[in-house]
Formats: structure tokens, sequence, C-alpha cells
């Protein structure tokens, strides 16, 4: 089990952005989450080459509009042998209505082949 760090970042949601209902396409919500979760996993454990497996249901709750801030949180919720489970979740960064929350499982991986994470973070 990991010490449970937040990693976050923010994103305006901009013109390009939407989708013909005028909120955030989920494709692009689903790219940031990508990046976030690789960037939780990789500074949690430095040193490890990770690939994005699987992602778990995509829990769409609220859209975000175009001018809307969006914070997105990813958190490392397990390690495995070779391989992390993170949490994601997004929310107005203004008025924290949630937008969506999933997890993503993450491989260390390298040349097409699992390997070990190391038993210390940081390590």
């Amino acid at each position: 089990m990991t010490a449970g760090r937040i990693f976050t970042k923010h994103f305006v949601v901009r013109p390009q952005d939407l989708n013909h209902a005028g909120t955030a396409f989920g494709g692009t919500m689903m790219a940031h989450a990508d990046e976030l979760a690789f960037i939780a996993a990789t500074l949690t454990y430095p040193g490890c080459t990770f690939v994005t497996k699987v992602f778990r249901e995509f829990n769409f709750i609220h859209g975000a509009v175009e001018g809307d801030i969006v914070q997105i949180e990813a958190e490392v919720l397990q390690k495995g042998r070779s391989s992390v489970r993170v949490g994601v979740k997004a929310s107005h960064a203004i008025t924290h209505r949630e937008l969506f929350q999933t997890e993503a499982v993450l491989v260390n991986a390298r040349g097409g082949k699992s390997m070990s994470i190391p038993e210390r973070e940081g390590s």
C-alpha cells in the first residue's frame, strides 16, 4: 500500500474540447485522467516505465462547459507485483461539483514484458 499522496492538475475547458451537446468530450476528459494516472504512478515509483493496461468504468456524473476550470486528482491506491491501481476523479475547481470518477491499472513494462515494481516508494 502507498502513502496516498494526491496528485492534482487543472485545465480550462476550451471550445475545441466541446461535443455536440456543449459539454467536454468524454475522450478529452479520459485523456487528462490517463495522463494524471501515469504521473501519479511514475512520481510514486520513479524509475518504473508505466503503461496503461485498463481503465475501470468511467462514471461521468456532470458535464463541464466552456470556460469551466476542471480539477483532476489521482492517487495510487494499491501496488501489485508489476502494476499499480490509481483512483482518478475530477470536479469543477470553483463549485467542487463532481464531474467523473474512475480507476486505472498501469503496468511497469519494458520491451513488452512486465517488470517488478520496487518495494519501497522512490527507489
